[in-house]
């Protein structure tokens, strides 16, 4: 699948955990541009937490 979503943008609600975190990683693998909606953003589970993961 990788390189079939070039270019394209996705945007994820519930991104920080779970099914939502799951599928903004594959969308990423993908090459899209993934965009994630987060209640709440400082969580330790928050993208931004997880990115040197």
């Amino acid at each position: 699948m990788a390189g079939i979503l070039t270019g394209k943008i996705a945007v994820v609600t519930g991104g920080s955990a779970g099914i939502g975190y799951a599928v903004a990683k594959r969308l990423a693998t993908a090459e899209a541009k993934v965009i994630l909606a987060s209640r709440n953003p400082q969580s330790k589970n928050s993208p931004k937490a997880r990115r040197s993961t």
